[in-house]
């Protein structure tokens, strides 16, 4: 008993502590920059055009704490709209279902709480609204932001430093979908207009749910037990990396990641009751303990019975949950597999477009490897991509003290020249998200170009494009100016894909590209959720 309960608590100890340093790392970095009046960032790109900054620590590809601390050395007057970006840059932050709504509704959520960000921006230590959210240190800034803003005498003309965040609707799908000019998929994903955004991972998880139901009414045991464990955030992380080739067996695992988390949770919350409805008494305390260390978690509890089945579904004190089959690890290695199978058919449903295409791209890969090649290609940007997957040689250099072994790409073992063995699986399921990577890429980097034109501020994290409060309405325009200008270019990209792949391997015989649906990519201008 007591060694499973060390168990419960030392992952999440371990995390704390390497967030801890982490932390900390990045806080001593920040005080030593702190009167620096500007400071840059250099970047490099991997092979496929993605771009990160050279520094290790304190940078905008950072976690929370790292965004918080990070503000633009030039300032830019809010204007005429900036306070209103605030208002929605604060419930983005802000999470737990503000940052789905639509633009008027999160603007509503920031002014329904000015006093407690006023408070906040006062004295953050003994107002601690800020802290629940979901990514408080952002919030934080931004309560101190909004306060600067109101307090000043004209808050149009409030010279704001806040990076203000437009985040892709699961960009990689709004990618596929533009493709295969698949229409359905695009309305998902928010490439056409509409009154509010729409939620890809909610309606994955209503079909999901959909389909449990109906196992269960028919009494599939893996069904009856997760139908009301269905959410979007079950289903969030298996859509997110659908697009970028996750195996069945890694949907399954991150299928198996959140059931264990909702079990902790569950845990959590009874222990809480248990301890509300002891009162203190020798009973009760034994109650705690007993359900603490039940490596079961037979439910000890007594006199809060229909507290305990609002959270678990209990009958009656001393019968074990209707979810104790979480802690069967077979059981939920079942479940997880039926819900995955579940989300990725659900997924193809809803996408069909992106599913053929990445099918199609994996194939066209499969060939080139066939003929043991990498598969290479231009980026629209121009930037020369190979992938680069190929069996490593090991060669053992013996000296006089050691020996030791280094990797010999370029030399076979009897020590002469040798092509290098790609590796063909890897070459075939790397390409589809490799692709996509080097599309995405290169929005932002045209992106990017287009505010410097512009005179605008501007700094990226793949899918999530920042500037001044001040300037997003102008960030809005020209990040969708530049999507529909890469995807509706002649030829389009499927195209000049197969052209470049034909002229590489003129002897190769390569399937024709799948057939695209009537999805007209220039409406992408006037969706208001397309970055939101």
């Amino acid at each position: 008993g007591d060694h499973h309960h060390t168990e419960l608590l030392q992952a999440p100890n371990q995390g704390c502590h390497c967030w801890l340093c982490v932390c900390v790392f990045s806080s001593q970095v920040a005080e030593d920059f702190v009167d620096v009046p500007e400071f840059y960032y250099p970047h490099t790109v991997d092979f496929r055009g993605r771009a990160y900054p050279l520094h290790p620590s304190l940078h905008h590809l950072g976690d929370d704490s790292c965004r918080g601390l990070l503000m633009f050395a030039q300032g830019v007057p809010l204007g005429r709209e900036g306070l209103d970006w605030l208002y929605v840059h604060l419930a983005n932050v802000w999470g737990q279902g503000q940052d789905k709504l639509s633009f008027d509704g999160r603007r509503a959520f920031a002014r329904s709480n000015l006093a407690s960000i006023l408070e906040v921006a006062s004295d953050p230590l003994q107002h601690t609204w800020w802290q629940q959210a979901e990514k408080p240190w952002q919030a934080l800034a931004a309560c101190c932001e909004i306060a600067g803003a109101l307090q000043s005498i004209t808050p149009e003309n409030y010279v704001s430093h806040l990076p203000v965040h437009m985040d892709g609707s699961c960009n990689g799908l709004q990618h596929y979908a533009a493709l295969g000019r698949d229409e359905a998929g695009g309305r998902a994903v928010n490439l056409l207009p509409s009154n509010k955004p729409q939620d890809v991972y909610k309606g994955v998880a209503e079909i999901v749910a959909c389909r449990a139901a109906a196992d269960a009414a028919a009494n599939k045991p893996e069904a009856m037990r997760c139908v009301s464990l269905i959410d979007r955030k079950l289903v969030k992380q298996t859509v997110m990396t659908s697009v970028y080739g996750v195996t069945p067996i890694g949907a399954r695992a991150q299928i198996e990641a959140r059931l264990k988390e909702r079990r902790t949770d569950m845990k959590q919350k009874a222990m809480q009751v248990l301890e509300k409805t002891s009162q203190g008494s020798s009973r009760g305390r034994a109650a705690v303990a007993a359900a603490a260390n039940s490596a079961s978690w037979l439910l000890q509890s007594s006199g809060g019975s229909s507290l305990m089945e609002d959270l678990l579904g209990v009958k009656q004190p001393g019968m074990r949950d209707e979810y104790s089959w979480m802690d069967d690890k077979n059981v939920v290695w079942q479940v997880s597999k039926y819900l995955a199978d579940q989300t990725m058919d659900a997924i193809g449903e809803m996408f069909s477009s992106a599913r053929a295409i990445m099918g199609w791209l994996a194939d066209c890969a499969r060939l080139v490897a066939a003929e043991n090649a990498p598969v290479k290609w231009h980026s629209p940007l121009g930037l020369p991509i190979t992938q680069p997957y190929y069996k490593m040689q090991m060669r053992v250099v013996q000296t006089a003290t050691q020996s030791f072994q280094v990797i010999a790409n370029d030399v076979s073992s009897d020590g002469s020249s040798s092509e290098p063995q790609w590796l063909k699986a890897r070459q075939r399921s790397a390409f589809p998200p490799n692709f996509i990577h080097s599309i995405d890429s290169t929005h932002m980097m045209l992106t990017a170009l287009a505010c410097s034109a512009a005179g605008i501020c501007f700094a990226g994290v793949h899918d999530s494009f920042w500037t001044h409060a001040g300037d997003v309405s102008t960030m809005n325009r020209l990040l969708r100016e530049k999507f529909v200008e890469m995807h509706t270019k002649q030829p389009d990209l499927l195209e000049d894909l197969l052209s470049q792949l034909q002229r590489q391997h003129p002897n190769v015989e390569f399937p024709p590209i799948p057939v695209r649906g009537k999805l007209v990519t220039s409406r992408v201008r006037n969706s208001r959720y397309f970055f939101s």
